[in-house]
């Protein structure tokens, strides 16, 4: 299912009720971003481009991010942690690259 961000509350008429209406579904969405990055929304289990396309690859930033979010509001969207990925709170620190050269 993609990304579908303008009908975030399927309402309907009640019969008889003078123009009132109920809400019978909801598609909540997350939006989840960091600083100087293009946002990601996660909804029915799934993330998804700022474009509304699946994301295949998922930054690092996002998985700091994603990890401050309560449990409830992950439910709310179906979407679970990957093991690997959870309690994440900090980008890694870059492993320096080798001269190529060897000590003796």
């Amino acid at each position: 299912m993609p990304l579908t961000l303008t009908k975030v509350h399927v309402s309907e008429k009640i019969p008889g009720g003078e123009g009132q209406s109920r809400v019978v579904r909801t598609n909540h969405y997350i939006r989840v971003c960091a600083e100087g990055s293009t946002p990601l929304y996660i909804q029915n289990g799934a993330v998804y481009s700022e474009g509304g396309a699946y994301c295949d690859n998922i930054p690092d930033w996002f998985w700091i991010e994603v990890n401050k979010l309560t449990a409830h509001a992950l439910d709310s969207v179906n979407y679970q942690i990957p093991e690997g990925k959870k309690g994440i709170f900090e980008t890694p620190e870059p492993v320096p690259a080798s001269s190529g050269r060897r000590r003796r």
